[in-house]
């Protein structure tokens, strides 16, 4: 077969080697690394990638790279060399060294004048789209992304923000400019006489007990202003020829979000029926088009508003039906322009905040279509922001970013080829206990060069400062589960179910569905354990001291609207009496402040995360739940997790330990005097789970692999998938064509031997076929949430047998075994059969939405089939 031919991403100096041009190589199993000039080349048969030797992104901006660079080499043995990169900002020395598994790449980077934040060594591994089969990329639990993802598009794969029209776009459609005052600060909010009438009398006194960033105010006065904040019209209309531009005159936070929904429902509804907010309306105008362009954003610049969200309450609200207005999606910029000429159209929603659609990176048409628009007698409604501030224009060739953590499980990714296979991943030994973990990040793409695959070292290099990155490692197996699995072992990742609970803990486990309690009380929940079925897992959250999400980290007592401690140890204790396992919600990962627990109020600020100014990090998870990042190193952080360990140890005797959010998190500078280094964050939670693990077995949100020698289960990690339908806009479906990508299960190759993997633990689990056929396909163990009602719902109960009828069956043969082979056996991305053999357990899941033939077993659309010793499944 023909080679592989390979591009650079930048051309390099010419480098001084040791014979000027002369190839520098260096082996290591069935890879060969060479170097020439400053690039250098991994191949292994035909296989090969081609890369930069490193790029080093400064805090400050700029950028570093080895381009005109000079360099030197040493050879520090046979398969060993040092090249010796000069410049006047740093000095960078990469390391390559051969060994028996293959070609290790290390960069030490010093002498450097600014501080550095991201290394990525080597830079963009650079591959030939001919004849690649598919290249396995660490988003979630792992995805396959197959040769189309890598070619050019009929349609947009994404869109993306260009460089900005600025206060042009906003003065173009409407004559508008912003006071120069951009406070950060947050202001009380009055509303206007024209306000109460239009937004009626709760949703006005919502926004009387509001306040909001009002940052972007109006110069000039609207004509009709519904909202007052910091000095000027956070919500007004203004009035352009014989059209209405609505707009917020400030950031719309996540906190501000469903405020703001609600007031485009119903502003929207009075444009129909009330002159107040729109004089000069026609009465034929009765559409509204919200522009949610097809892999558009999730949310916009300066709007939090979720814009799936703004369309499902759109689409279903009656106040809309009744006022007979319509609503249209603009999924594209084909349907923008439609929407724009429309006599029909009463009013076009732009929830991009500072963003707008435009098929012209230079924004200036669309803007005089939408000034044209508003002339002609339309209104636009747009949320938070600097409107019209940048163009974002449609990418017609697919991307993927991932961190690691969050949520990309593995460091690791596979280049798969025609002429052979390529590895490379990260080598961090989770054994050694000098060694702070490094955070990454991971970037696959194309242009017309060809595709190519980035792995950033995500680290925190002050000037002066020497550093090196731990080892970057080619190599090339035969198969991925192979490769997988040396990887674990490369990174320490090797502790056992077995090390971590006792053999009845840990076939008790294997048998028991997870049942996550949405009960207010402990009257509920000692109703659910008599009902549920028995030798389940027992989730509960709402027992906490402060209710959910409040006063952490002092989570105990219990809440005397839940129950009194007596009562709360009841339920356990008649849990255990039936044999279920116990697992507890706990949270240490942040600290709230409304109110603060005891803990906080004694305290103080001390325990708080630092960012790289020197300021707190603020969290909200709610309209009523706010609070800070901690620094999981500072001594009160630890006392507190700790703590809530030990409670739920002696106090309330519980078999496992969930740590919400402790794997969930990413990487966040913290210079909080406790902490070793600022990028440490996710060591300092690593620990964490360390410590509780050694008293109890422990559950994480999420997570990824370096807790895996902690953590005995990961919750979460499928929200890219169908499986979880609460947040249809992370789904890959909605990200990626189809023929672009496949599922390609990388963390059950890593980790379903050392540990267990369900659904979110408070999303609501495995609720109908489909959902079981994938969890299976997965290897998760099944899940449900059971709220009040449903515990007198004779059809959902009968549901939840059902899942602990094959948990019981199937759980002790797949729940902590191996995986052994994955495939597809028909189709692609989410909609296809998949085979996977989990020790003893082999299991098609047909997800298709057509029956599959597999072998004498007929599957049902959305079915499985599972075969193991004694049993065989069609369900």
């Amino acid at each position: 077969m023909k080679s592989i031919s390979l591009l650079a991403l930048v051309s390099l100096c010419s480098a001084a080697l040791p014979v000027a041009g002369a190839p520098v190589v260096v082996r290591g199993g069935s890879v060969t690394l060479t170097a020439t000039d400053g690039t250098f080349t991994v191949t292994s048969g035909r296989a090969a990638v081609k890369a930069n030797l490193w790029r080093i992104q400064l805090q400050s901006g700029r950028m570093l790279q080895s381009a005109g660079a000079r360099s030197t080499v040493e050879r520090i043995g046979r398969n060993d060399v040092r090249l010796r990169f000069e410049s006047p900002d740093a000095l960078v020395r990469v390391r390559a060294r051969g060994t028996a598994a293959g070609v290790d790449l290390t960069t030490e980077v010093s002498r450097i004048k600014e501080t550095a934040l991201e290394v990525s060594a080597p830079a963009a591994l650079r591959f030939s789209t001919s004849g690649l089969k598919r290249v396995l990329f660490p988003s979630f639990l792992g995805v396959a992304l197959k040769a189309p993802f890598f070619a050019p598009h009929t349609e947009p794969s994404s869109w993306s923000p260009v460089k900005p029209v600025g206060p042009e776009g906003l003065r173009r459609v409407a004559g508008i400019t912003i006071k120069s005052d951009t406070s950060s600060g947050t202001s009380p909010v009055t509303v206007t006489d024209p306000g109460k009438l239009t937004l009626g009398t709760g949703l006005a006194a919502r926004w009387a007990a509001h306040r909001v960033t009002a940052n972007r105010l109006p110069e000039q006065t609207p004509q009709i202003e519904l909202l007052h904040a910091g000095g000027g019209a956070f919500l007004g209309g203004h009035r352009v020829e014989n059209g209405w531009l609505y707009r917020f005159g400030g950031l719309v936070s996540e906190e501000d979000s469903p405020l703001v929904i609600d007031t485009l429902e119903r502003l929207a509804v009075a444009l129909a029926e009330n002159s107040t907010v729109r004089p000069l309306a026609g009465g034929a105008r009765r559409a509204l088009v919200l522009i949610s362009v097809r892999r558009g954003p999730v949310t916009g610049s300066w709007s939090a508003v979720n814009i799936a969200s703004l369309q499902s309450r759109l689409a279903a609200s009656s106040a809309l039906a009744g006022a007979g207005v319509k609503l249209r999606v603009a999924q594209s910029i084909v349907q923008v322009r439609a929407a724009l000429t429309d006599p029909t159209v009463m009013a076009v929603v732009n929830p991009y905040g500072e963003w707008f659609a435009s098929d012209r990176a230079d924004g200036l048409s669309i803007l005089d279509a939408l000034h044209t628009y508003l002339a002609r007698g339309g209104t636009v409604l747009n949320t938070g922001g600097y409107s019209f501030y940048v163009p974002m224009i449609a990418d017609m060739r697919a991307s993927l970013t991932e961190n690691y953590p969050s949520r990309g499980f593995s460091d690791y990714t596979r280049i798969e080829t025609a002429g052979g296979a390529l590895d490379c991943y990260g080598v961090q030994d989770a054994h050694d206990s000098t060694h702070i973990f490094v955070p990454a990040r991971w970037e696959a793409g194309s242009d017309d060069l060809g595709g190519h695959v980035e792995r950033i070292w995500r680290t925190f290099v002050a000037g002066g400062q020497v550093w090196s990155t731990p080892a970057t490692r080619f190599t090339a197996a035969p198969e991925a589960g192979t490769a997988l699995r040396a990887y674990a072992l490369a990174n320490g990742l090797d502790h056992p179910l077995s090390a971590k609970m006792s053999p009845v803990l840990l076939a008790k486990w294997k048998r028991a569905i997870h049942i996550k309690s949405n009960t207010p009380s402990a009257a509920d929940d000692m109703l659910l354990v008599a009902r549920a079925p028995a030798e389940s897992t027992i989730h509960i959250a709402h027992y906490m001291r402060g209710g959910f999400d409040h006063q952490i980290p002092d989570l105990l007592p219990p809440n005397p609207n839940y129950g009194t401690a007596e009562e709360f140890r009841a339920v356990i204790d008649a849990a255990h009496a039936r044999g279920d396992l116990f697992m507890p919600y706990t949270n240490h990962t942040w600290w709230n402040d409304n109110p603060k627990g005891p803990t906080y109020a004694g305290q103080g600020n001390e325990a708080l995360l630092l960012d790289l100014d020197g300021q707190p990090k603020h969290e909200r998870y709610g309209p009523d739940s706010s609070g800070w990042s901690v620094s999981p190193y500072h001594p009160a952080t630890i006392a507190a997790a700790d703590r809530i360990q030990a409670q739920f140890t002696t106090e309330y005797p519980s078999d496992i330990l969930f740590q919400d959010q402790n794997g969930a998190r990413g990487l966040e500078y913290d210079t909080n005097p406790a902490s070793p280094v600022p990028y440490a964050y996710n060591q300092g939670w690593i620990n964490t789970a360390t410590r509780a693990s050694s008293k109890m077995p422990v559950a994480t949100e999420d997570g990824f692999d370096h807790l895996l020698n902690a953590e005995s289960e990961f919750c979460g990690l499928g929200q890219n998938l169908p499986i979880v339908g609460d947040h249809p806009e992370m789904h890959l479906s909605n990200r990626l064509r189809d023929p672009d990508w496949e599922f390609f299960p990388i963390a059950q190759y890593v980790a379903h031997d050392k540990a267990f993997f369900m659904l979110h633990d408070l999303e609501v689990g495995v609720t109908d076929h489909t959902r079981l056929a994938w969890a299976l396909a997965l290897g998760y163990q099944l899940s449900t949430a059971i709220n009040h009602n449903q515990l007198s719902d004779p059809k959902w109960l009968d549901w939840v047998a059902e899942l602990d009828r094959v948990q019981k069956a199937l759980g002790p043969f797949f729940m902590g075994a191996p995986l052994r082979s994955f495939r597809y056996l028909r189709g692609s991305g989410e909609h296809g059969v998949m085979e996977a053999v989990y020790g003893e357990m082999r299991v098609v899941a047909n997800v298709s939405g057509a029956p599959y033939q597999d072998g004498a077993t007929t599957i049902p659309a959305d079915s499985f089939h599972a075969v193991a010793p004694g049993v065989n499944m069609l369900f």
